[in-house]
């Protein structure tokens, strides 16, 4: 069986509840200390008086003066006052005669059991105890109401009440508003609700900065751990990508290394199956067999370096690389190689040039952008030019200016194995991997390389190097 949900008073509530009700008690208290203190205080005042009327009746006695015009003033002096009634008694303690009295006269015994009825009495007697003397205050509607507080007092007692019942609302509204808004947070958090905004909805204290930096703590914690399942998420699909990637060089390598071996296996097969065979032809067939094993091993190589770039990118060792010299360097090979053709190889960059790289790769990337030029671009001319420089890296363009590429085909001429022309790239030995060995290059060293279509005709790769900066 479930249990029952126990009924609980709010936060604010149980702030508010315990700290009035101390408050109207201290008020109470003190309210009651104070009419206690104002009622002996008033009750002493007038036992002092009647001390002093008792006094003064003595001493008059014993001067032998005449008591009726003193009691005359007292009548007269408290009759004016909220004191009316007081009783006066004079009387012999041997015979009980009574010598003087204002009111009604005491008896010695009977008012004396009655002195509860009394506000205040006070009792004295003559040197030789020829007299005693009696004062007294009755209570009655007069006196009873001067020794209450006036309702000023009570008042004031009732506002001070309401005033700090007022101050102790707010109060526990301001401490539970900080509670209550965590509270809020809390269950939202605990619900994966991220509807709940960091505003200034708290108040500006101790216990408001506390709980802001509850859900600032809150916030930075959801958002490392969406950038770390975002970085997941990419790393994943960067592993997937790297999967299909191998899986399609895998199938494509299969494909292109088909061709020639079936190739390659019915030249030995012709030349193994026909032993009589004359000179002539069996040249051409092993001339025709070694071109295609140059062909597989030019593959094999360029397989080598893509795989060298990709799993050790990283561990390149750059340095400064003249780009003047090493262009001028790329120049003079193509001239005594003749690797060029019928095509014109120039440049046209500063003085000073210097990017930071390998210069055996950058000039490995450039000799494969000649080649493809020469080979695919049936053109007369080709070209490096420096295009600008930011802080941190030099631009530049080469250029060819032959027919150029449908641009249909401009977005995948760095993957690996695409061919424009798969029958002619084979003719002219391409093994579609030089071009994406270019890309891998550039980027390796920190560079960025891309290829658009030449005003005019032709192609322009256009590719940026890190400025060499000298370690300090």
């Amino acid at each position: 069986m479930g249990s029952k949900k126990r009924f609980r008073f709010n936060y604010r509530v149980r702030i508010f509840l315990p700290t009035a009700l101390l408050i109207w008690a201290t008020i109470a208290v003190g309210a009651l200390y104070s009419y206690k203190r104002e009622k002996d205080y008033r009750q002493e005042t007038v036992l002092s008086d009647l001390m002093l009327i008792t006094d003064r009746l003595i001493h008059m006695y014993e001067q032998d003066l005449d008591f009726a015009p003193f009691l005359e003033f007292v009548d007269q002096y408290y009759g004016k006052a909220d004191l009316k009634g007081i009783k006066v008694t004079m009387l012999n303690p041997v015979t009980g005669e009574i010598m003087g009295s204002l009111g009604e006269p005491m008896s010695v015994d009977g008012d004396l059991e009655r002195r509860d009825e009394f506000v205040a009495y006070y009792e004295g007697y003559s040197p030789g105890h020829e007299m005693k003397v009696m004062t007294a205050l009755p209570f009655d509607v007069s006196v009873d109401s001067w020794f209450k507080l006036n309702s000023g007092y009570w008042l004031f007692m009732m506002m001070l009440a309401g005033g700090a019942t007022l101050v102790v609302y707010f109060f526990a509204y301001h401490q539970a508003r900080n509670v209550m808004l965590l509270r809020a947070f809390t269950e939202k958090a605990a619900h994966n609700d991220d509807s709940f905004e960091l505003t200034e909805k708290f108040p500006n204290d101790e216990l408001g900065d506390i709980s802001r930096q509850i859900i600032e703590i809150y916030k930075s914690r959801q958002d490392a751990m969406a950038a770390h399942e975002r970085e997941h998420r990419i790393a994943l699909r960067a592993t997937e990508e790297k999967i299909k990637i191998k899986r399609q060089l895998a199938n494509n390598v299969g494909h292109e290394l088909k061709t020639p071996v079936g190739i390659v296996r019915g030249y030995v097969d012709t030349l193994v199956s026909n032993p009589e065979m004359d000179i002539d032809s069996r040249q051409h067939f092993l001339r025709k067999t070694q071109q295609h094993v140059e062909r597989l091993c030019s593959m094999l190589d360029d397989l080598s370096t893509l795989t060298r770039l990709d799993e050790g990118g990283g561990m390149i060792t750059s340095r400064e690389v003249d780009m003047n010299i090493l262009l001028a360097d790329i120049t003079d090979e193509i001239d005594e190689s003749g690797i060029g053709g019928d095509m014109t190889f120039i440049y046209d960059v500063p003085v000073h040039c210097v990017v930071c790289g390998s210069e055996t790769l950058i000039n490995a990337a450039i000799m494969n952008l000649v080649k493809n030029a020469v080979a695919y671009s049936k053109g007369t001319e080709m070209g490096v030019l420096f295009t600008g420089k930011t802080s941190s890296h030099y631009s530049f363009v080469f250029y060819d200016n032959g027919t150029g590429v449908a641009p249909e085909h401009l977005p995948r001429l760095f993957d690996r194995f695409y061919r424009i022309d798969t029958g002619r790239s084979r003719k002219t030995g391409g093994t579609g991997l030089g071009l994406p060995i270019v890309k891998s290059t550039f980027i390796n060293m920190g560079g960025t390389i891309t290829v658009r279509n030449r005003e005019g005709g032709g192609l322009e790769f256009c590719f940026t190097m890190p400025v060499w900066k000298p370690k300090k």
